[in-house]
């Protein structure tokens, strides 16, 4: 009885339509967008590259205190600030650009 049992188990597990595997085809997806946008931070000096326009650079503490803000500055593709960052803190920086945000996270 026992062994009729686990048969049964057994086949019904796999008619089961909870383990059919969909079969998916990815070979055609194509990326959308890849960011050659770069933001870093090295001997005092925050690095920009690959930003074009004028816009805004807010720093925030992982906490949420913001610790620099700019004017407005012309961000064409290379740019570099001089910025106080304490070493091995976390910061997020915030990118105004063009009507949109954009947000990175460094290590100082």
């Amino acid at each position: 009885m026992r062994t009729k049992l686990l048969i049964f188990i057994i086949l019904y597990s796999f008619n089961n339509p909870v383990f059919a595997i969909n079969k998916t085809c990815f070979n055609n997806l194509i990326p959308t967008s890849i960011s050659s946008q770069q933001v870093f931070y090295k001997d005092g000096i925050l690095h920009l590259d690959g930003f074009n326009g004028t816009g805004l650079i807010n720093i925030y503490s992982i906490i949420g205190n913001k610790v620099f803000s700019s004017e407005k500055i012309d961000l064409v593709s290379s740019k570099s600030l001089t910025v106080s960052l304490k070493t091995g803190n976390m910061y997020i920086i915030q990118i105004h650009l063009n009507n949109s945000i954009q947000t990175f996270k460094i290590i100082a």
